[in-house]
C-alpha cells in the first residue's frame, strides 16, 4: 500500500483482522495524546530566543491541552440569540422580507447537511446596503479523517452562533463594510466546504455524510436569486472559511457578479499551507479523498482531472482565479507563526513543524501570489490566528495583534479596498522587520520576523 503522510480514516493492512476492542482502544489513546501533548505557555521561550535550544523550539508547535484546535465557539451576545427562522421549502426567506439589521436563520433542507445529524443545516443574513454585499465563509477547523472526527477537536459539527464582530459588525464605523448586506455561510461539515461523500467514520462505523459542497451551493443559489444588482461584493472568511473562499472564490464570482459589480476577496490566516513540504500533493490528495473534493461543483471542470490524480492544490486553484478575473482585488492576512495553522501543520504531518519552517514556506507560497498583480499580502508578527470576525481586526498592525509601531492598522488596510474604484490603485504589501531574500534553498531562518522584499510595498519588480 502506498504511504501516505496520514492517514485518510483508521483503516491500516491488519485492521480487518483487529478486534473492535482494540480500535476503540486506539481511537481513545489518539484522542488522549492529541488532547494532552504539552504546549509551552506564557513565559516560556519565543521562537528565536538566544536561551532557546532547538528542543524548546520543538516544544513550541506541540499541541496544547484545549477543548478544540480550532478556534472554537465564541459565546454569543444577545444579538445572536435574537433572531429569525425560516425555511426556504415554505417559501418565506426573500431578502426583502427581513428586517434592516436584523439576524436570520435561514434553514435551505434538500441535501445540505452537518456532521451532527440531529442539527439541520441553516446559514446566516444580516440585511443591510442592497447594492453591498459582504460574502462570508465561516470558519470551525477541518476533519480529515475518521480520528480527527472522532476526537471532536478539530472540526465543528453544526453551526455556530458566534458574535458578528470585526467585518460582520454592523455598528461599528470602523468597520469598512458594516452597511453590507451579509451573508454568512454556516459551517457544519469539517471539509472546508469542498465534500460530497459518505464516510463510516463513527464510532463503530455508521456512516457520516460530509456535505459541505451541497451546503455551500445551497447559500449560493438563494443569494443569487436575491442580489439582482451588486455594485460591490466582498468574498471573505477566516481559517478554514479561508481555505474555502479559495476553492469557491471562482463560481461565487460567476454566479453574483453584474457588469462592472467591484469584487474583493480577503483570505484570513489560512493560505493553503500544507507540510511535509515533500509531500503536499500526497497530503491534499488524502484529503480530497477522505472528503470527496474531486466531485464539488465549485471544482472547475478542467481541475477535476487534477484533482482525481493527486496533482491539485489549493493555491494554484486561488491564482486560477486571479487570472481569470484581472479586475478583481484579492488579498491575504497572515501573523508569521500562526499558532493554530502549526498545529494543524502538524497533525496533517505527523510530525512537528517548527515556527522558521513554517514562515519560510508562508514566504515562498505568498511570493508566488504576490506575481499576480492584484494580489496584496498582509503579515502580522506573532502567532496570532484568525482577525476578520475578531475585534484584532481594528489594533492588528504589522507588529503584532494588539498594535505597535507606526505600520497601517488592519483595518485602515481594508479601507484601502472598500474605498477604491474601478482601476484605482489598491493598498501595499505590508510587513515589517528586517529583510530577508528567502529562498527555496535557503535555510529558514530564525526568528521569524523578517520581510521578503517582494511581500513589502510594491514588492519586486513582477
Amino acid at each position: 500500500p502506498v504511504s501516505l503522510p496520514f492517514r485518510p480514516d483508521l483503516s491500516h493492512p491488519d485492521t480487518h483482522c483487529t478486534p473492535p476492542s482494540v480500535m476503540a482502544l486506539r481511537r481513545s489513546v489518539l484522542a488522549t495524546i492529541l488532547a494532552a501533548t504539552a504546549h509551552k505557555g506564557a513565559g516560556s521561550c519565543v521562537d528565536g530566543d538566544a536561551g532557546c535550544s532547538a528542543a524548546d523550539e520543538q516544544s513550541l508547535v506541540q499541541i496544547r491541552p484545549h477543548s478544540m484546535l480550532f478556534d472554537g465557539p465564541h459565546p454569543h451576545g444577545a444579538e445572536g440569540m435574537d433572531s429569525k427562522t425560516c425555511k426556504m421549502e415554505s417559501g418565506d426567506c426573500p431578502l426583502q422580507r427581513m428586517l434592516l439589521g436584523e439576524i436570520n436563520h435561514v434553514f435551505p433542507g434538500g441535501g445540505t447537511a452537518c456532521l451532527d445529524p440531529s442539527k439541520p443545516y441553516f446559514f446566516q443574513v444580516r440585511r443591510g446596503s442592497r447594492g453591498k454585499l459582504l460574502y462570508w465563509f465561516d470558519d470551525g477547523g477541518i476533519c480529515g479523517n475518521q480520528a480527527m472526527f472522532l476526537s471532536k477537536q478539530f472540526c465543528t459539527t453544526e453551526p455556530w452562533l458566534t458574535e458578528w464582530s470585526g467585518v460582520l459588525n454592523h455598528s461599528d464605523a470602523r468597520n469598512p463594510y458594516h452597511d453590507y448586506t451579509m451573508v454568512r455561510v454556516s459551517y457544519c461539515s469539517g471539509d472546508s466546504f469542498s465534500g460530497n461523500i459518505t464516510q463510516q467514520w463513527g464510532l463503530n462505523g455508521e456512516d457520516v455524510k460530509i456535505s459541505g459542497s451541497a451546503n455551500a451551493e445551497a447559500v449560493l443559489e438563494w443569494t443569487r436569486a436575491q442580489s439582482p444588482a451588486l455594485r460591490t461584493l466582498v468574498i471573505a472568511g477566516s481559517s478554514a472559511g479561508s481555505i474555502a473562499l479559495q476553492g469557491w472564490a471562482n463560481r461565487v464570482i460567476d454566479r453574483l457578479q453584474k457588469e462592472r459589480t467591484r469584487i474583493i476577496v480577503h483570505a484570513d490566516s489560512f493560505p493553503g499551507l500544507l507540510f511535509p513540504v515533500g509531500q503536499i500533493n500526497l497530503v491534499t490528495f488524502a484529503l480530497h479523498q477522505a472528503w470527496g473534493s474531486c466531485s464539488s461543483i465549485a471544482l472547475p471542470l478542467d481541475f477535476k482531472v487534477a484533482c482525481e490524480t493527486g496533482t491539485l492544490t489549493i493555491d494554484e486553484l486561488f491564482r486560477s482565479t486571479m487570472r481569470a478575473h484581472p479586475h478583481a482585488h484579492f488579498s491575504m492576512i497572515n501573523s508569521k507563526v500562526d499558532k493554530d495553522q502549526l498545529r494543524y501543520a502538524a497533525v496533517l504531518a505527523h510530525n512537528t513543524v517548527m515556527p522558521s519552517e513554517f514562515y519560510k514556506e508562508m514566504t515562498l507560497l505568498l511570493k508566488t501570489f504576490v506575481q499576480e498583480p492584484n494580489f496584496r499580502s498582509y503579515l502580522v508578527d506573532g502567532e496570532f490566528h484568525t482577525f476578520l470576525r475578531m475585534q484584532e481586526l481594528f489594533t492588528a498592525t504589522p507588529l503584532g495583534a494588539a498594535g505597535g509601531g507606526n505600520g497601517t492598522v488592519l483595518s485602515k488596510w481594508l479601507q484601502g479596498f472598500a474605498t477604491c474604484q474601478w482601476h484605482s490603485p489598491v493598498p501595499e504589501n505590508t510587513c515589517e522587520g528586517r529583510q530577508v531574500n528567502v529562498t527555496e534553498a535557503g535555510d529558514p531562518e530564525s526568528p521569524a520576523d523578517y520581510c521578503d522584499p517582494a511581500l513589502v510595498g510594491e514588492g519586486e519588480a513582477r
